[in-house]
């Protein structure tokens, strides 16, 4: 039987899918993360850390890239550096992670969506 592998979009290295997260859907739908264990335990640490040295926003804070108001905060860092960045309204943290924290990414969705966008352009 062939051995199925997925790069940890985390470390870059490609790992069994056995070590990767697994996820299971409203539907109860299973599928495997883009996400090592490894990876997604040292986040979780990170994560309870950095949430106790970073007070929970008060009632006037607005979305630093939206400026929502929300009624739930999600707190976003850097995946690399474990740096804190800020508190997110669900859209916008959602909206990163599906660009994998990858300003590449989001400068091509920027360029998708310019008035004349470079792939609508004819030669």
């Amino acid at each position: 039987m062939t051995q199925v592998f997925r790069t940890c979009r985390v470390c870059k290295i490609n790992k069994p899918i056995e070590e990767m997260v697994i996820a299971v859907t409203s539907t109860k739908k299973i599928h495997y993360k883009s996400v090592c264990r490894n990876c997604q335990s040292d986040s979780h640490k990170i994560t309870s850390r950095l949430k106790k040295e970073n007070a929970y926003p008060n009632s006037d804070y607005r979305c630093p890239i939206c400026g929502g108001n929300s009624p739930k905060w999600y707190l976003d860092h850097d995946w690399k550096t474990g740096a804190f960045r800020s508190w997110l309204c669900n859209s916008c943290n959602i909206g990163l992670g599906q660009f994998r924290d990858d300003i590449d990414l989001l400068n091509k969705a920027i360029a998708y969506l310019s008035p004349t966008p470079k792939w609508y352009e004819h030669g």
